[in-house]
């Protein structure tokens, strides 16, 4: 009995040497020099795992899954109860070969064998969204984050499966715990901007505020851009936060010439805040600086709106029965909608020629009350 255990000590020994030179060579990434030495360390010890795991890693590096296949497979058969060989299976069936279907089934036996395989747990992950089996990936991910529950880069990977799934109430939720987490991580403002853009209209109290709050965290970042302020001054718009609306403008101006944001504040001057005066001041200086930049759908717009206010103007002295004042106003309102059709396009255009036509007929009906003519 002795002799035997001395001898079994001896192989035993003897593999883990043969190990040793093999791990060196692999280290060097000489993979075919470590193979055979892994395979001499296996020739004396039958059930040396690390030999096993290390040779099947040895095949992979130079491509041969087939042989790591049926090394891990043979690992499964000695060591049903070690979780290794099934894990082996699901990452050379899943990011291999592509079978998602295998891999899940051995990347799930190994979960058997170790439940709280973290590893095991995101690979499996990993072959889930490639299956797209976003079902699998969202019970998984729930799992891990009540171990885990302020994980930044889990609860991001976390949501992308919710966007998947289409469940954008849960992803809102989720992008609030995320911000509360990191509030200078862009790719999480953006998220919350365009799911919070979308659920908006469903709950206005809940959601329309986090998506005014990401739009403005947006625009704080990018301060340049002029998409998120048009945005932001359309939301003010729309809530009659006229004051709003007119400072973003304002301070951006007192950094940037721009001629469509000129556009857009003489825009609500007129439209809403009837100070016709700014109004026309800030239309010119966007036909100035339009003119500069190239910019001639603004010059249409501008010269449109323009002749919009001669036209109220002389509207107003027509009503008044003041018919000589007011042909002067619409020959000058004429003239701007003549300026703004010769650069206006689709509606702008029919709008534009509507508007002209108004113009000169109720400049003949001024003319003839003028001469008495009726």
């Amino acid at each position: 009995m002795l002799i035997l255990i001395i001898s079994q000590i001896t192989r035993q020994d003897t593999a883990k040497m043969w190990f040793s030179v093999a791990k060196d060579y692999f280290q060097k990434n000489q993979f075919q020099s470590a193979i055979e030495n892994y395979k001499r360390a296996l020739s004396y010890d039958d059930k040396f795992l690390p030999a096993y795991l290390e040779l099947a890693l040895s095949y992979v590096a130079i491509k041969q899954a087939d042989s790591a296949l049926m090394v891990y497979e043979k690992i499964t058969k000695l060591f049903p109860e070690r979780p290794e060989g099934y894990q082996g299976l699901g990452y050379i069936y899943g990011y291999i070969k592509n079978d998602y279907q295998k891999s899940i089934e051995n990347y799930k036996k190994a979960l058997e064998i170790d439940h709280n395989n973290e590893t095991i747990i995101k690979l499996l992950l990993g072959v889930c969204e490639k299956a797209k089996d976003y079902t699998t990936a969202e019970s998984l991910y729930v799992n891990l984050l009540k171990k885990y529950p302020n994980d930044k880069k889990l609860l991001k990977s976390y949501v992308q499966i919710l966007v998947r799934l289409e469940r954008y109430k849960d992803v809102s939720d989720k992008i609030e715990e995320l911000y509360s987490i990191d509030s200078s991580d862009k790719e999480i403002i953006v998220l919350g901007y365009s799911v919070n853009q979308r659920l908006q209209n469903e709950n206005v109290k809940l959601y329309k505020p986090r998506y005014l709050k990401y739009l403005e965290r947006l625009y704080s970042l990018e301060p340049n851009n002029v998409d998120y302020l048009d945005a932001i001054v359309n939301e003010a718009i729309s809530d009659k936060n006229y004051k709003k609306a007119v400072n973003y403008l304002e301070n951006y101006l007192k950094a940037n010439e721009n001629s469509s944001v000129y556009l857009k504040l003489g825009t609500i001057y007129f439209e809403y805040l009837k100070n016709y005066s700014k109004a026309e001041e800030l239309f010119n200086r966007a036909i100035s600086l339009a003119q500069r930049e190239g910019q001639s759908l603004v010059i249409a717009f501008a010269n449109a709106s323009l002749g919009d206010i001669y036209l109220d103007r002389a509207q107003s002295l027509f009503n008044n029965e003041k018919y000589s004042d007011a042909i002067k106003l619409y020959d000058v309102a004429i003239n701007y909608y003549t300026k703004s059709l010769n650069t206006a396009t689709g509606t702008l255009k029919n709008y534009v020629s509507e508007q002209l036509e108004r113009a000169r007929k109720y400049r003949q009906t001024s003319w003839r009350r003028a001469n008495n003519i009726e």
